[in-house]
């Protein structure tokens, strides 16, 4: 960014890191530059150099971007970092990562000037921490959920969790359905979310039931009268509410 007017690359460069994964596995970095004064930072190709020996499965290393630096000024600057330019290439980015597994890349490493990197940048946000944990399903009666909270608590706070499992798989996906498991139960995709306030140890108790009374139980509460078809007669169901 020149120094002169700043704002817009700024702007650019937080709205691109805001975008960006931030598990250290895929992170992507991201350096905002004061234009002239990076030039008279000692070394400082040298630790671009460094920055850039990562494992990676692609064919560019670095996106140089800005609205106040011209285009063959900021050419000028990565040629004297020692980058080389890809020219009349397709971009491989080799995404998703994570790249842990991948050949480290080394010299010489290529820069493309003007790209819009935020395809590489943006990624689906799953917050949380996942806990794996095996639980006797009972249909019969309330099945009970016990475990540690895999985020450390000081104290009692209010908590999201969401279960998925076998248990759970082809039921409604209907808020009727959800209730029915748990009070505080919504579905969110796939997922069965609950909130609730709790400390380290999360105690949870559900009325999981088969698809059968699932589907019976749903039927009830959105319908005045149903009934199963017989053999080549459709099924009968009057006002769904």
């Amino acid at each position: 960014m020149d120094n002169t007017n700043p704002v817009a690359d700024c702007v650019e460069f937080w709205n691109l890191r805001a975008l960006s994964p931030r598990t250290r596995s895929s992170r992507i970095p991201l350096l905002l530059l004061p234009y002239p004064e990076v030039e008279a930072w000692h070394a400082y190709g040298q630790h671009v150099q460094g920055l850039l020996a990562r494992p990676g499965d692609r064919n560019i290393d670095v996106v140089l971007r800005s609205t106040s630096v011209s285009a063959p000024e900021v050419r000028r600057i990565a040629s004297s970092w020692g980058l080389e330019e890809l020219a009349g290439k397709t971009i491989s980015f080799g995404f998703p990562g994570p790249w842990a597994s991948s050949t480290t890349r080394s010299a010489p490493f290529t820069y493309r000037v003007g790209t819009d990197p935020s395809s590489w940048l943006a990624a689906q946000r799953q917050w949380g921490r996942q806990q794996d944990m095996d639980v006797h399903v009972f249909l019969d009666r309330p099945t009970g959920i016990r475990f540690r909270s895999p985020v450390t608590l000081e104290q009692p706070a209010q908590v999201l969790i969401r279960l998925a499992g076998e248990a759970l798989d082809g039921l409604p996906r209907h808020s009727q359905t959800a209730v029915s498991i748990h009070p505080q139960a919504r579905w969110h995709g796939t997922e069965l979310q609950i909130g609730v306030v709790t400390g380290n140890d999360i105690v949870l108790e559900l009325n999981i039931s088969s698809l059968e009374d699932a589907t019976a139980h749903l039927l009830d509460n959105l319908t005045d009268k149903w009934e199963l078809s017989d053999k080549g007669r459709l099924g009968c169901v009057r006002r769904i509410m």
